[in-house]
């Protein structure tokens, strides 16, 4: 069973990680194109990188970004839809946990 945490992370696009412990040679980060995933859940993954850069107050990131609550909800529950296809396409074989609203609530 391979063990992954899904979370976006500002200015990479892969929002899968091993879960603590399981890295592999000391790296926890995994790109999209290790993954046995279709074209449409890398593209979702992609777009969602994209959005989640726009949460980030660029200019001096230590303070609020410009998102509502509204729109951080809109982004979970895509997080969230992003999750249970990965969970479809992966299999039995792989163990996916949500992260993305850890530390949040």
């Amino acid at each position: 069973m391979t063990d992954l945490d899904v979370w976006f992370e500002w200015a990479t696009v892969s929002p899968f990680w091993y879960r603590r412990g399981h890295a592999v040679n000391g790296i926890s980060h995994i790109g999209l194109n290790e993954l046995p995933l279709s074209s449409a859940v890398r593209a979702e993954c992609a777009r969602l990188s994209l959005w989640y850069d726009t949460s980030l107050n660029w200019d001096y990131p230590p303070d609020p970004g410009p998102w509502s609550d509204d729109e951080r909800t809109t982004f979970d529950m895509a997080v969230a839809a992003l999750v249970d296809a990965a969970r479809r396409e992966l299999g039995p074989g792989f163990d996916v946990r949500n992260c993305q609203t850890a530390g949040r609530e």
